[in-house]
């Protein structure tokens, strides 16, 4: 009797642990999985807000939704929607153009937490890297 009551104490420790096992390890992963609601998965993005305009060619503007969207337009009627998000010194672009598939740009940005702001976009028709200042106007 005493051989059954030893093996009951061990199945009955270690059916323990392993329901404390399978506890923790799903607590940790429900806390971590709600931990941030970055869709791209980065902690530490940032975003923008308002209209701006660029300082050569007052006509083209970029307006920023804090949520992340936005629009691109130009006074002769030129719109582009898209989706943003800024980390450290980069701004990454998702566009959806009305006609065709959409496209991403990772550009460089500086901002000063103010008025002015500068979007360095990557090299394309030969340019090289080019960067475009913009002014706060609402």
């Amino acid at each position: 009797m005493a051989i059954l009551t030893k093996s009951a104490g061990r199945v009955s420790r270690y059916l323990t642990f392993v329901v404390m096992s399978l506890g923790l390890l799903l607590a940790s992963s429900a806390l971590t999985s709600c931990e941030d609601d970055d869709p791209y998965g980065y902690g530490d993005d940032w975003y923008l807000t308002g209209t701006w305009a660029n300082v050569q060619d007052y006509s083209e503007t970029y307006t920023f939704y804090y949520d992340g969207t936005g629009y691109w337009q130009t006074y002769d009627g030129d719109y582009l929607e898209f989706d943003y998000y800024c980390e450290g010194g980069s701004i990454y672009f998702t566009f959806y153009p009305d006609y065709g598939p959409s496209y991403g740009m990772n550009c460089g940005v500086a901002y000063n937490g103010g008025s002015s702001l500068i979007i360095t976009y990557p090299p394309g028709n030969g340019w090289g890297y080019t960067s475009v200042s913009y002014i706060r106007v609402s």
